[in-house]
C-alpha cells in the first residue's frame, strides 16, 4: 500500500529561509528524515530555490510566478518516484500555506496533489485554501465573545482599543512557548499605539492553560477554548495551526497574519 509521507515543515526550511520565506531564527531544528534518506534531494530542493532567489532575471517576473517555474522544475526533475513525488508537494504546499502564498499554495493543490491518497490531501488542502481566502488581509475579522479564566465576558466588536492581535494557541506547542514570552514583554513595554492581545487557548487541558498563564503572568486577555480545534472561534478562524496571529485595524479588518515576533515587529512599522 502507498502511503503520503508527511514531512515536517522545517525540513528544508533553510533553503526557503533563502528565499526569503519566513522563518524564526528560534524553530526547531529539521526533521532529518528526508536528510537521511535522500540527502542529495534535500541538496538540490535547496539549490534549486537558492537560484529562483537569486537569478538575474527574475525582477521581471511576479513572485508568485518565480514559484511556480520553481516548484515546477523540482517536481518534474526529482520526484521520480511517487512516493517522492508526494512527498515534495505536500511539503511545498504545507510551506506556501504557512507563508500565506496561497495562489503557489493552489497551483501545487491543481498540479501535483492529484494522486491518490490516503490522506486525502488534495481535499484537504483545497478545504484549506477555501478558508484562507475567507480570511485574506483586507477581509473583516469574524466576531466573537469569549470569557477569560476569571469568567470574565470580551468581545471583539466592543474592543476600544485602536488594534487587536488575536492570537490561537496551546501550552503545547513549542513555537508558543518561544513566541509568548517575547509577545508579552513587547505587550507590558512598549506597546504604545493602543493594542489589545486577544489569546485564546485551545489546549485540551484546562489546568495547561491557567498553568501557563500562571507562570508567565500574562496580563493581556487570556481565553480558554474547551472544543479546541472544534471550538466555534477556532472554526470561524480557519485555525489549523498554532501559533496562529491575526492583527486587526480599527474596523477589524485583518491587516495580516504575522507567523513570527519578528514578522510582528516588520508588521508595526506601518503604525
Amino acid at each position: 500500500m502507498k502511503h503520503c509521507l508527511i514531512i515536517s515543515l522545517h525540513l528544508i526550511m533553510s533553503g526557503f529561509f533563502a528565499i526569503g520565506l519566513a522563518q524564526s531564527p528560534e524553530d526547531p531544528e529539521p526533521s532529518d528524515s528526508l536528510l537521511y534518506v535522500a540527502p542529495e534531494l534535500y541538496n538540490r530542493v535547496n539549490e534549486i530555490l537558492a537560484i529562483y532567489h537569486i537569478g538575474p532575471d527574475r525582477d521581471s517576473l511576479l513572485p508568485d510566478e518565480a514559484y511556480f517555474e520553481a516548484v515546477d522544475i523540482i517536481m518534474n526533475d526529482l520526484s521520480s518516484e511517487p512516493e517522492i513525488s508526494s512527498v515534495l508537494a505536500d511539503y511545498l504546499a504545507s510551506v506556501f500555506e504557512e507563508n500565506d502564498m496561497a495562489s503557489v499554495e493552489e497551483y501545487i493543490a491543481w498540479n501535483y496533489l492529484g494522486a491518490p491518497c490516503e490522506t486525502d490531501i488534495v481535499e484537504i488542502v483545497l478545504e484549506r485554501m477555501e478558508g484562507y481566502k475567507k480570511m485574506q488581509a483586507g477581509t473583516l475579522a469574524p466576531g466573537f465573545s469569549i470569557k477569560d479564566r476569571f469568567n470574565n465576558s470580551y468581545s471583539l466588536d466592543q474592543m476600544e482599543s485602536k488594534l487587536v492581535l488575536v492570537m490561537f494557541w496551546a501550552s503545547t506547542c513549542d513555537h508558543c512557548q518561544r513566541l509568548i514570552p517575547r509577545l508579552h514583554d513587547w505587550y507590558t513595554k512598549e506597546n504604545n499605539i493602543n493594542m489589545e492581545f486577544i489569546s485564546i487557548s485551545i489546549d485540551t487541558s484546562r489546568h495547561q492553560y491557567e498553568d501557563f498563564v500562571s507562570r508567565h503572568q500574562l496580563e493581556w486577555i487570556c481565553a480558554y477554548e474547551p472544543l479546541g480545534w472544534h471550538g466555534k472561534v477556532p472554526t470561524a478562524y480557519n485555525v489549523y495551526a498554532t501559533p496562529s496571529l491575526f492583527l486587526l485595524d480599527e474596523e477589524r479588518r485583518i491587516i495580516s497574519k504575522p507567523l513570527t515576533y519578528r514578522a510582528f515587529i516588520r508588521d508595526l512599522r506601518k503604525f
